[in-house]
């Protein structure tokens, strides 16, 4: 981590870890806000006025633009913006994630999956293979969690048990508006161990 903020730090002048973070808290968490609240031509009008300002800006103080104009629009609807976030926590666990099976099958894919969700709507207007994609993938999310929940109420006495429960409810709580299944890919691991335990808990029942 310090070798790479200190490589961060070289060529950006500031020394973090992630490049990315105000970035992403200005399109996705930004932007979340933005598409509650105001139209499609307010949300066009600010976006040419930023990208004109950002155009002439140097790496901080695009930076400082970003996280300044990310805090305000956030502090100002600090209850909606909640409500966002914790939607994104929970639709990241059956998020099926980016259609590559459906590019690979060149199969009418329409927008995509994440480019819907911080609109609010729209999840079900969506090509009849959508549709099955979304149903077969959510299904399957649903059953490994409910394995899951099962392996942690037979397993609730284990230490790692609770630590894995905390890792993964971690990275779901950061996952933010944008809710998407790659931020659970780093804990995915122990949320399969816990769908196995309740497996095989079932399983170890007496007939």
């Amino acid at each position: 981590v310090l070798i790479v903020s200190g490589s961060i730090q070289r060529t950006t002048g500031w020394f973090h870890y992630s490049s990315m973070g105000v970035e992403n808290a200005y399109e996705y968490n930004h932007r979340a806000v933005l598409n509650r609240v105001n139209s499609a031509a307010e949300i066009a009008a600010l976006s040419r006025r930023h990208n004109s300002l950002l155009q002439s800006m140097d790496y901080q103080a695009r930076a400082a633009f970003m996280q300044k104009q990310t805090r305000e629009k956030l502090l100002a609807h600090p209850l909606l913006y909640a409500w966002l976030h914790a939607k994104g926590s929970v639709a990241v666990v059956v998020d099926p994630g980016r259609y590559d099976l459906l590019a690979f099958l060149k199969a009418e894919s329409g927008n995509g999956f994440m480019g819907i969700k911080d609109k609010g709507a729209g999840y079900w207007q969506q090509p009849r293979p959508v549709l099955a994609y979304l149903g077969f993938f959510i299904a399957l999310r649903l059953l490994v969690l409910a394995l899951a929940l099962r392996g942690l109420i037979r397993s609730h006495r284990h230490a790692d048990t609770w630590v894995m429960l905390l890792l993964i409810l971690m990275f779901c709580a950061v996952a933010g508006p944008v809710g998407s299944a790659r931020y659970l890919f780093p804990v995915a691991p122990f949320l399969f161990v816990l769908a196995a335990r309740g497996l095989e808990t079932r399983r170890s029942q007496p007939t």
